[in-house]
């Protein structure tokens, strides 16, 4: 376990101990993520290439009698009190809607009871790094460990998304609940959605950084927006089927099946996932090769087609973006997650990484007046939990 994570894990305990008078009985932990390759592919079926980082989220967790559930969000100074089974109203804020989100899933499969808990993390908010998917599999993971319920790691991710689908009002795919939940440190994975199938290989980037560059724009279009093409990719699908029989689901359709659909604007947003898939797989062998040229190149590409063809870039995402690719130490970049606005991934240099960061910066800020955050990652496993006294020089609960 990191040491970054084991430190974090025993700040939750402290502030647990400190809160409720004692130990905490376990301890739920799960990661950010960046995607390396595959934007907008998760709900259509399609190839991504996601990897867990060193920024986490953490539930400290302790069951108790009765129905009471109190829970502390360290990084907000705020705490809600309600009775189990108390769903979330639209009213309440975005955390505490997850939290409740979490509990109101999980119960469907085992009754926790009443229980405290604490929760906090450091994975950048709004920035395209999965936070929420974060939340949610730290959550998931403890009241598994607390409970001994039943339930796969796949049955955590899926629970992860209802609760974004029921609770959070996000139709979102399980690109961020997989990578969250299954990586594997120093590995990038590749997950087909088309049957959840996910394979893992070592990534030997010696001499290069993933650098992760915010525009610090909150993206308040992009759940209007995201639904938007969840529905113009499914109906580019259904427009296919009534032309060709054969055509049932998206890995069905071919670039000769989108030249025959009477909308132009369906074709072009499946013209993006089904090349973003050839990238998926382009890439792999690129970084599984060492050819680190190639793998820049990709990026840029799938840039290009977010920015032209699925239409989720915004000004300063193209401007990181082409600032990133101007410094002659970065081999690509793109925008990731959801588009309008989040964060950018970029292929470094590791050498070249403080110029790299002073040059963005600075042109950020002359062409924005924004102020430029930016971070290396390291690769990491995914979520977990365990008793508290069992990774921690803590009294058993």
């Amino acid at each position: 376990m990191p040491d970054a994570l084991v430190a974090r894990l025993a700040r939750a305990a402290r502030a647990f101990a400190a809160r409720f008078g004692s130990a905490p009985g376990w301890l739920g932990w799960a990661p950010g993520r960046i995607n390396l390759i595959g934007e907008h592919t998760d709900y259509n079926e399609g190839l991504a290439m996601p990897a867990a980082i060193d920024r986490w989220v953490v539930v400290a967790l302790g069951l108790r009698p009765g129905r009471r559930v109190t829970v502390r969000a360290e990084d907000f100074g705020e705490q809600l009190e309600v009775e189990t089974g108390t769903l979330p109203g639209d009213g309440r804020p975005s955390w505490q809607r997850g939290a409740l989100g979490c509990l109101a899933e999980f119960s469907r499969h085992a009754d926790p009871g009443g229980l405290a808990a604490v929760v906090a993390g450091d994975v950048p908010l709004g920035a395209g790094l999965s936070s929420s998917a974060a939340v949610e599999l730290a959550w998931l993971n403890a009241l598994r460990a607390a409970t001994g319920a039943l339930l796969s790691d796949h049955d955590l991710c899926r629970l992860g998304q209802q609760v974004e689908h029921r609770h959070l009002g996000l139709a979102s795919g399980l690109l961020d609940q997989v990578a969250s939940q299954l990586s594997r440190a120093g590995h990038a994975m590749v997950v087909d959605f088309a049957d959840l199938a996910v394979g893992w290989f070592p990534l030997d980037l010696r001499g290069l950084a993933w650098a992760v560059l915010d525009t610090g724009v909150r993206r308040e279009l992009a759940g209007s927006a995201y639904r938007d093409r969840v529905r113009e990719c499914a109906r580019g699908l259904a427009m296919a089927r009534s032309l060709d029989p054969a055509v049932r689901r998206f890995r069905d359709l071919t670039p000769a099946h989108l030249a025959g659909l009477p909308d132009a604007l369906p074709a072009r947003r499946l013209g993006h996932v089904l090349a973003e898939n050839d990238r998926v797989r382009a890439m792999q062998r690129a970084l599984a090769g060492g050819e680190a040229g190639t793998s820049g190149a990709i990026l840029r590409a799938s840039h290009a087609s977010l920015r032209d063809l699925y239409e989720v870039s915004c000004p300063e995402l193209d401007l990181l973006v082409d600032l990133a690719c101007g410094w002659p130490g970065c081999l690509g970049a793109r925008m990731v997650g959801g588009g309008f606005g989040g964060c950018a991934l970029a292929l470094v240099r590791e050498e070249t990484w403080d110029g790299f960061e002073a040059w963005v910066a600075r042109g950020y800020a002359a062409g924005t007046g924004r102020a430029l955050r930016a971070w290396r990652f390291a690769l990491v496993d995914g979520a977990g939990a365990a008793r508290a006294g069992e990774c921690l020089d803590l009294p058993r609960h």
